[in-house]
């Protein structure tokens, strides 16, 4: 099934094995374009895009020596009469998930190994992706968690201001807010950023034994003691450590988030600074750079590891579709807000 000949056969059922694009069908080897098309081996050497030097209508992306990937975009898409954005689900049926990234909307078919984009400032159709796409639907983790908690804080670091009332006039840090709270529910913390998330209060409300990353490193730790008595004395306090768990992992929390906030921040101390063309400003951004430079970055991870386990340790993974259907998860192109707000 040829789809410069009939590019509709992608809005039915289809296998993925039997399309050929200009002759060339995914999975095969990404020499094939040398014979089949004008390209030279030079532009299939690598990983990326090539283009067909007839026309830019058809991209073929390669990957490990194989084609993984089509794209059909401009005049490739016409014979569909796409006009609308509506137009989409009406020909390919309802999409797992639709979402909003670089002023954009993605309509995901995760059954066909298909993505349709369509582009929001131009209102039409930018391409159709098939195959091993790269863009895929959004998933977040705990990570990910932690790393909207960190553009919080750097934006609003008082915590008296961590309230919609307080952020409402600035969308970057309201859509965070609601970002995380969203997440919160989800990871099952609570609701409030300040009194349930910065203070570890949450912790209280889980089980011991849904923390063994930390346990092997606390147990890790007294076993290195070098020192008998005091390796006696500590292997007895760990005993009594895991009977009051609550508070003792709230502080090892709270003083673990307080590093990696203040880690964080040292690392970025020269993110706002465009240029430092003066022999003054250069001096600076250098000294201040070599400083950053200096934290042990395996060792900053380690901990965040450790973080990572205490917010969630069954290592939940969360789709960006369910968020917005269940927790509430706002439904913006951040980015594209960013950018608007910079």
């Amino acid at each position: 099934m040829e789809l410069q000949e009939n590019i509709n056969i992608l809005t039915k059922d289809f296998n993925l094995d039997e399309i050929t694009l200009l002759g060339v069908r995914l999975n095969q080897n990404s020499n094939i374009l040398l014979d089949k098309l004008s390209i030279t081996e030079k532009e299939i050497t690598g990983d990326g895009w090539v283009n067909t030097h007839n026309n830019d209508f058809y991209c073929y992306r390669t990957s490990d020596n194989k084609i993984v990937e089509f794209l059909i975009r401009k005049e490739g898409l016409d014979a569909l009469k796409i006009t609308e954005a509506q137009d989409i689900e009406r020909l390919f049926g309802k999409a797992d998930s639709i979402e909003k990234k670089y002023s954009s909307h993605y309509y995901f078919y995760s059954d066909k190994n298909l993505v349709v984009s369509w582009n929001d400032a131009n209102k039409k159709i930018l391409g159709i992706y098939i195959g091993n796409t790269r863009i895929t639907p959004t998933f977040y983790t705990v990570k990910d968690f932690l790393d909207i908690y960190l553009q919080f804080v750097n934006l609003v670091p008082n915590r008296s201001d961590w309230n919609e009332e307080a952020t409402s006039s600035h969308p970057p840090e309201l859509y965070r807010l609601q970002q995380l709270k969203s997440l919160m529910k989800a990871f099952d913390i609570g609701e409030d950023v300040s009194k349930n998330f910065k203070n570890g209060k949450f912790l209280r409300n889980r089980k011991p034994f849904e923390y063994k990353l930390i346990n092997n490193d606390v147990e890790r730790y007294v076993d290195n003691i070098e020192s008998q008595s005091y390796k006696k004395r500590k292997k007895e306090q760990l005993e009594d450590y895991k009977m009051q768990w609550g508070s003792s992992l709230s502080f090892t929390f709270t003083k673990f988030l307080e590093v990696i906030e203040r880690a964080d921040n040292l690392l970025k101390i020269n993110s706002g600074v465009m240029e430092a063309s003066t022999l003054m400003g250069g001096y600076t951004v250098n000294k201040v750079w070599d400083l950053a430079q200096s934290i042990d970055k395996e060792k900053l991870d380690e901990i965040k590891e450790l973080l990572y386990s205490m917010i969630d340790p069954q290592e939940k993974s969360f789709s960006r579709k369910l968020l917005i259907e269940k927790y509430n998860f706002p439904d913006v192109d951040l980015e594209a807000v960013d950018i608007e707000w910079y």
